[in-house]
């Protein structure tokens, strides 16, 4: 339920670009980050055959999920106007974020398959309501 309420959300980061407010983007793709793994990790947890080539995808997939947000934290906390270059090149920043998108759209290849969801909960029958004309 968090995952799908977020990812409705989740467009406003088109509208709060960095120049309009760089913590509200920077915080809403951080959020996507964690959600986008922690989903993908749970299918992980619940299939019971996954291989070896999905679980280093996953390994990969979480290492870059971990140093993307710390690469851009560190680069925006030391940020000094007139500074030519921030303390991380902009290269190792963004082969992190391109890779990590690569990895996501990768998803689809290497996520396991998992057993089908099963409803918990039942819900009380009730007999048809007749609607007056």
């Amino acid at each position: 339920m968090a995952y799908g309420t977020f990812m409705m959300c989740f467009p406003i980061l088109l509208v709060v670009t960095p120049d309009v407010n760089v913590v509200a983007h920077g915080g809403l793709f951080i959020g996507m980050l964690i959600f986008s793994f922690t989903v993908v990790a749970a299918n992980f947890a619940e299939s019971p055959h996954a291989s070896c080539a999905s679980k280093c995808w996953l390994c990969l997939f979480g290492l870059f999920t971990a140093v993307l947000p710390v690469l851009g934290a560190v680069n925006f906390a030391t940020h000094k106007p007139g500074r030519v270059a921030p303390p991380i090149p902009w290269h190792v920043t963004a082969f992190f974020d391109y890779g990590w998108f690569t990895l996501l759209g990768l998803t689809v290849v290497f996520l396991p398959p998992a057993p089908a969801l099963k409803v918990c909960q039942s819900f009380p029958s009730t007999a048809p309501v007749s609607m007056p004309l």
